[in-house]
């Protein structure tokens, strides 16, 4: 959907007048940012401090203009401000939980941000409620690909691209030496379930997904049971355990 340049107008004009308050608030100049409008799907927007750009949702902008305008718009641009006033927001460690060490999330939404929103005059609301309808991607990568881990009950169908993530973990051996980075079903993770493993592409990842689960294969794989392990695009290594 095009963006009309009497909203751009609008959508400038709505930056200019957050500008002014943060100027006035912390003594110094904002420069403009750089807003496109190429954000798909549900998402209202999203801000990037290393350009300082805003990028906008087209549909939801033309859908619901001045509530967009002043909490959307706002929202994006109050990040901008937060990263360049609170860089520690932006920042992330190394914690200790009880499933082992992990890197903490950043603290985009936090306090810091939620006071430049109401300085603005906006709710500092983490999530809009447009109607998506008209904005969501309908045409949605099929999950073909099949994953099992260790024990064999727990599955995730991926998609193209998140299935030739996992591939290049296995590659690099990530998925071998215990600190699993990929996709997991929920309750077999790598350290409950061990290794999870590609069986097949749809339609014959069932019938595979059976054959793994069964103690003795109905179709008898000359007595004994297969499970397939990709280790890298294309390479399927056959590992034959004794039934």
């Amino acid at each position: 959907m095009r963006v009309t340049n009497k909203v751009k107008a609008d959508v400038t004009a709505a930056l200019k007048r957050c500008m002014g308050i943060a100027e006035a608030k912390y003594g110094r100049k904002f420069a403009m940012p750089t807003v496109i409008y190429r954000k798909r799907g549900t998402v209202g927007g999203t801000a990037n401090d290393a350009r300082y750009e805003i990028d906008l949702n087209p549909i939801l902008l033309m859908e619901n203009l001045d509530v967009f305008i002043d909490r959307t718009v706002v929202h994006e641009f109050a990040h901008l401000v937060d990263g360049i006033m609170n860089p520690h927001t932006r920042e992330t460690r190394i914690i200790r939980t009880r499933r082992g060490l992990r890197r903490s999330k950043r603290d985009i939404h936090g306090a810091t941000w939620k006071n430049i929103m109401r300085l603005f005059g906006a709710p500092p609301s983490r999530c809009h409620s447009y109607d998506v309808t008209n904005s969501r991607v309908k045409n949605k990568q099929p999950r073909d690909h099949k994953w099992v881990c260790g024990c064999g009950r727990g599955e995730i169908n991926l998609t193209a691209k998140k299935h030739a993530r996992m591939m290049e973990l296995a590659t690099n051996g990530v998925l071998r030496d215990g600190t699993f980075g990929g996709w997991y079903a929920r309750g077999h993770t790598y350290r409950r379930c061990g290794k999870y493993s590609h069986v097949a592409t749809a339609p014959v990842a069932r019938l595979l997904t059976q054959l793994l689960r069964s103690p003795r294969p109905s179709l008898g794989l000359l007595g004994r049971e297969r499970s397939w392990t990709s280790v890298g695009p294309g390479t399927r290594l056959y590992r034959a355990e004794p039934s």
